[in-house]
């Protein structure tokens, strides 16, 4: 598992990446569709929003989601799934000038899980496994690395249109076999809602 401090220097090219392509205060889209990052500069009052399927990851700084009766804080190093169109309330809970909050989001692609749920042949979920729309988790040195590698892409334009997609996939088949797998798996399970 990766640390939550900072000065951690498996951080700082993805610090850098999401400080660039995030500039200044607010939510940015990338060359690469399934790609966002987000700065704050300070915390904010909780707003009520929709997350869709999606892998969401503290960079720097931290953040709470908050549905139903359900409370998510996470810091930097923690990824957080939601596998539905979920109406949550969230905000930045740790921010500032020196130290802005830096995240990024992943959207997931259901044909691509439903894809590699099936050729890597994952056992069976078990009947008392429950499903839940979110898990949180730190992340490993395997996905930071991919994650890490997928921002790149987008400074190599010739490149991005095959090692994105190749990439994503990648991130995929990680979250599948990763702590998030028994949330994404239940998506593509045969009684799944």
């Amino acid at each position: 598992m990766i640390s939550t401090n900072l000065n951690d220097p498996n951080y700082q090219p993805l610090i850098s990446l999401v400080s660039e392509l995030a500039p200044h205060d607010g939510d940015f889209n990338t060359t690469i569709p399934a790609l966002s990052v987000y700065r704050r500069q300070a915390p904010y009052d909780p707003m009520p929003c929709i997350y869709d399927l999606s892998l969401v990851l503290t960079v720097q700084g931290a953040k709470r989601l908050m549905y139903s009766d359900h409370v998510f804080n996470y810091m930097p190093g923690q990824t957080l799934l939601t596998t539905v169109d979920l109406p949550v309330v969230s905000h930045v809970t740790e921010a500032s000038l020196d130290q802005p909050f830096l995240g990024l989001r992943i959207a997931l692609d259901t044909r691509i899980i439903m894809q590699l749920a099936a050729e890597l042949e994952l056992p069976q979920l078990a009947n008392n496994v429950p499903m839940r729309a979110v898990s949180l988790a730190q992340i490993d040195e395997a996905m930071l690395d991919a994650v890490t590698r997928l921002a790149k892409t987008i400074h190599e334009p010739v490149l991005k249109p095959k090692l994105a997609p190749l990439i994503l996939e990648e991130i995929t088949a990680r979250l599948l076999t990763g702590p998030h797998g028994p949330t994404l798996r239940h998506l593509v399970s045969v009684d799944s809602p």
